[in-house]
């Protein structure tokens, strides 16, 4: 938590002369601070996820229920998400089951960090093509999410431990992306608490696709 305070600090102050609030700024100047706030952003992100880890280890993060709207976790990530597949060309698409209830019972702060960490991801390793999110009914009491990508593709033999604790497949182009390898990680600890499951199917070169399923709960309906 003593980490987020100066990052939090040179965040704003970084916006703050983007937007030139201190005076005019040339581009070489607005490109140096829009660099400074991503670079920040990303730290924070790193240490957010060190901290969530924590919890978890420690037994100490909860679910928060309360009513979801599925397009209000769509525009919302939307709202993080286009700009960064924007920047490397990619198309950035969704769409919501017409059998999904608009309202569903769960955690909505959880649930978005599950959405941006998947789609994060897909993004991150994926040079061409697109990423496609579907939030998805099954059957009559479960729900799910469904994140696609035409990425690189993970080797079959990572696959059993994509979702270890600071795991990262292997090869360059991961370690060129940074990170501690949570991400995975959380999202499936996550779904753990929410009493649901996560699965992944993958072929080099041709993308992932990871599905999320969770319980149906309405809201209103009995815990």
């Amino acid at each position: 938590h003593e980490l987020r305070t100066p990052l939090n600090a040179i965040l704003g102050y970084s916006e703050m002369f983007k937007e030139a609030v201190y005076g005019p700024m040339n581009e070489k100047q607005t490109n140096m601070a829009d660099r400074i706030m991503k670079n920040t952003q990303r730290l924070l992100g790193l240490i957010n996820d060190l901290l969530d880890q924590a919890q978890m280890e420690a037994g100490k993060l909860t679910i928060r229920m309360d009513v979801v709207k599925p397009s209000d976790l769509l525009e919302a990530l939307h709202g993080v998400m286009d700009k960064p597949a924007s920047d490397k060309r990619l198309r950035l698409t969704s769409e919501i089951d017409p059998h999904l209830p608009d309202r569903l019972h769960g955690d909505p702060a959880r649930l978005q960090q599950i959405l941006v960490n998947l789609v994060t991801n897909a993004v991150k390793f994926t040079d061409k093509g697109s990423v496609h999110v579907q939030l998805f009914r099954k059957g009559n009491d479960q729900w799910g999410i469904q994140v696609d990508d035409s990425g690189h593709g993970i080797p079959e033999s990572q696959l059993p431990f994509i979702f270890d604790t600071f795991h990262q497949v292997e090869g360059a182009d991961t370690r060129s992306h940074g990170g501690f390898g949570l991400g995975l990680s959380i999202v499936k600890q996550l779904v753990g608490l929410m009493n649901g499951q996560i699965r992944v199917k993958s072929e080099l070169e041709k993308g992932s696709t990871f599905t999320i399923t969770l319980p149906l709960i309405l809201p209103g309906t009995p815990s």
